[in-house]
């Protein structure tokens, strides 16, 4: 096995960028929630595809350095590779404006909240989403306002939080018995220009 720690963080250079412009390729890495590695078959199973589909996407992720191999398991005639993300969170370059590494960033975006819109159909579709209570999974929502800097500073402070405490769950190699709860969390602080209120 070539088990290695994740980083935290990859600033994505413009080969990654270029590469991570696929929105096959961003659900691919959407599909690694926790550590120990994935065989192609499983990426497969959980996006619904064939894998013969795949082969060609992971390879380039990997050769570009966003995916590593990190280990195999066996299979009945030969044995399986395991692919992992080189870190938690893949980050655009923070000038990213309306050139290309904004359009970059944007693509990500877009497949993110597709992604996000596929968990909602289906968690309506199941009936399992618990909309109340301390245990709620079921929560949606948009708002608009205009804030002061020390609200929006507030806000960025809980964003930190709920990022921290779910980046720290999702490094877990092991969960106990109690962690049976699979949800994704899609959230975008945006800048609204020459909207005025009413």
């Amino acid at each position: 096995m070539k088990h290695s720690k994740r980083k935290s963080e990859l600033v994505v250079t413009p080969k990654q960028r270029k590469a991570l412009s696929s929105p096959i390729r961003l659900e691919i890495l959407g599909n690694f929630t926790t550590p120990g590695g994935m065989s192609i078959a499983d990426i497969a199973e959980r996006m619904g595809r064939p894998a013969s589909a795949l082969y060609y996407h992971i390879r380039i992720l990997e050769k570009v350095g966003v995916l590593r191999q990190v280990g195999e398991r066996p299979r009945t005639k030969r044995a399986e590779a395991l692919y992992d993300v080189v870190a938690d969170r893949i980050a655009y370059p923070t000038k990213a404006g309306v050139g290309s590494q904004g359009r970059d960033a944007l693509k990500a975006m877009s497949v993110a909240f597709r992604m996000a819109e596929r968990d909602l159909e289906a968690a309506l579709a199941s009936g399992k989403g618990r909309r109340d209570g301390e245990n709620r999974n079921f929560f949606a929502s948009r708002a608009h306002c205009r804030a002061s800097k020390s609200t929006l500073a507030k806000v960025n402070k809980l964003l930190r939080e709920v990022d921290n405490i779910l980046t720290k769950e999702s490094r877990r190699n092991e969960y106990s018995d109690d962690a049976t709860e699979f949800f994704s969390l899609t959230v975008a602080l945006l800048p609204l220009r020459g909207r005025e209120s009413q």
